[in-house]
């Protein structure tokens, strides 16, 4: 993290904030480990990375700042719906999300392959979409991969609720195939003895999707939508997010 941004996140979490919830200028927003971009720390609570810097920096431009919770992304979902959670970065949108959130910006377009980690010799097994037709496949709860699968009700998904968890229940035989599209946080969940019995299927696929920030209609802060969406593409269009980018030591246009 670079040095200024660690000091700022320092600062902020230094700052009075019970002055400032009862002022009404204090939003919560939950992060989950998604590296480069967003680097979330169970032991010390800090949550950093572009994408937040960038929400802190949205949000501060309308008088406003951000208290950062480190959540499982199905907490984070449920607590949208209430509104017990106002904020959360990195997010695609769908119907039914469209249901209790609004979406920011967009960020971003990402684009990236979506992978098929199998037991080790099983790789060949998987060579065309239709082969997934045959196999139970391991799915992270409230993750979109690419579309077609997305809306494809004949698979059949075995749901779970982390990447840790989803390679023990791969080797175990719970079901045949885990898809993957973040490769970098499952080859971190990988233990060095799990690694020696999985491999990746010669079949991947592609996904394109816009990137937002999504904010809970049920937030006492809903009225924000608006201003901050066009916080966020000001950032964007001056320049601002590809400099916030830089300073990590990443190239926004690898993420548009």
């Amino acid at each position: 993290m670079p040095i200024r941004h660690y000091l700022l996140v320092v600062l902020l979490a230094l700052l009075p904030l019970e002055n400032l919830y009862a002022q009404g200028k204090l939003l919560l927003a939950d992060a989950r480990p998604r590296p480069p971009e967003i680097l979330a720390d169970e032991r010390t609570g800090v949550v950093s990375g572009p994408i937040v810097v960038i929400l802190n920096e949205a949000a501060a431009n309308l008088g406003y700042q951000l208290r950062w919770r480190i959540a499982p992304f199905p907490r984070t979902l449920e607590d949208l719906r209430t509104g017990i959670t106002d904020l959360v970065p990195g997010i695609f949108k769908n119907e039914e999300r469209a249901t209790f959130m609004d979406f920011l910006g967009p960020i971003g377009v990402e684009s990236n392959p979506v992978l098929f980690l199998t037991r080790a010799g099983e790789e060949q097994r998987i060579k065309a979409y239709e082969d997934l037709r045959k196999l139970k496949i391991g799915v992270k709860r409230s993750t979109l991969y690419f579309p077609q699968f997305d809306i494809d009700k004949s698979m059949q998904r075995v749901g779970s609720h982390d990447d840790s968890n989803m390679v023990k229940m791969l080797l175990a035989g719970r079901f045949d195939v885990m898809i993957v599209n973040d490769k970098e946080s499952v080859l971190a969940a990988l233990t060095p003895a799990e690694k020696a019995h999985v491999g990746w299927s010669e079949y991947q696929a592609t996904r394109s999707l816009s990137r937002y920030y999504g904010m809970s209609k049920f937030s006492k802060h809903k009225h924000l939508a608006p201003a901050l969406s066009k916080s966020l593409r000001d950032m964007i269009k001056r320049g601002r997010v590809a400099e916030i980018y830089r300073d990590f030591g990443l190239s926004f246009k690898t993420y548009q």
